[in-house]
């Protein structure tokens, strides 16, 4: 398949909804729309947490599923929640008080934050303090690693050639050309 036959069947389409530019907005700025979108996401991953630790709860048949999943929603969505916004939240402020700087310090505050509130979920000081220090050490990692460039994930894995766009036999008909645009030794050994 050539390039301009996948272009034109397959044309590249913009995704509709994007995911926030969470780290391509300096860390002082916009300040609100971080805090509320880490809110969703730590909401999101929280439901999804408690929807699978009350499958693993309810017994098969018993019809408890529901009201395990429902009494799990609390503890642990409100838990992330609150944490992805106390961490966009504690790097704003330590942002801020900083003079507008955009370094790792602001990412270890707000693990710390972030930590901070799965301590209080979890009613356990020691608790807190541990997943404070280890978000706020990956999250200034990967804060340094986002500034020198070491950090930056390839979004796009679209494959050069897909699956199809090889032949699918020894011996192709010729009306399918050979996709690298040489003939091989085994098509030359098929004709």
């Amino acid at each position: 398949m050539s390039e301009e036959h996948r272009k034109k069947y397959w044309p590249e389409r913009p995704r509709k909804r994007k995911l926030y530019p969470f780290y391509t907005v300096k860390d002082g700025d916009d300040c609100l729309k971080k805090s509320l979108t880490l809110a969703g996401y730590g909401g999101v991953a929280g439901t999804l947490i408690a929807g699978m630790t009350g499958k693993l709860a309810s017994e098969p048949g018993t019809g408890t599923l529901v009201t395990n999943i429902i009494m799990r929603l609390p503890k642990y969505a409100l838990s992330m929640a609150g944490a992805g916004a106390l961490f966009a939240t504690g790097i704003c402020i330590a942002s801020k008080v900083r003079g507008g700087t955009n370094d790792p310090l602001n990412h270890f505050v707000g693990g710390l934050a972030a930590g901070s509130s799965f301590g209080v979920a979890a009613k356990s000081q020691k608790f807190g303090w541990g997943m404070g220090f280890a978000l706020a050490f990956a999250a200034a990692v990967w804060k340094m690693g986002k500034l020198d460039g070491w950090a930056n994930p390839v979004y796009d894995i679209r494959r050069e050639k897909a699956f199809f766009d090889y032949n699918r036999s020894f011996c192709p008909g010729s009306s399918r050309p050979d996709p690298e645009g040489v003939e091989s030794e085994v098509v030359q050994k098929c004709h």
